[in-house]
This record gives structure tokens, sequence and C-alpha cells, in this order.
């Protein structure tokens, strides 16, 4: 999996799914983001791929800027 070139780089990693099966790496920097979380079903989530897309992207965005507002309140 492409995370291991960013383990130990404090980089964050957002994988978007619909939903995850499987082990991912344990990992602090490794978000992983179940697009069906957002609705009452699969069939649902598959159904509105966009809106669940769309409410990941800005999930992803607010955790960045997040990100940056704390490394600048450090320096």
């Amino acid at each position: 999996i492409v995370v291991n070139e960013f383990v130990g780089k404090n980089i964050p990693v957002y994988f978007i799914c619909g939903l995850s099966e499987g082990d991912f790496p344990d990992v602090d920097n490794l978000h992983v983001i179940e697009v069906a979380e957002y609705f009452e079903s699969p069939e649902e989530s598959i159904q509105k791929i966009d809106q669940g897309i769309e409410i990941a992207c800005k999930k992803i965005c607010k955790e960045i800027i997040r990100l940056f507002a704390k490394k600048n309140s450090q320096n």
C-alpha cells in the first residue's frame, strides 16, 4: 500500500472508499473514510456516490485546515 512511503514523514494520507474490508496499517497519518457511513444503506451510498465523495472531501479539507492551524500555532 502507498501509505508505507509516508510512514514516519508525518504526511497525512486519506483513503476514500465505499466500505473498507481487511486490515489497514495502524498508522497515525492514515485516515480511512468510508462513504457508506454517510447514508442509510450501501445501496443509497452507491446511488449518491457524488454526494458521498463531496462530504468526504469537505471532511478532508477541514482536517487539513486544522492541521495547518495547529502547525502555525506551534511556530
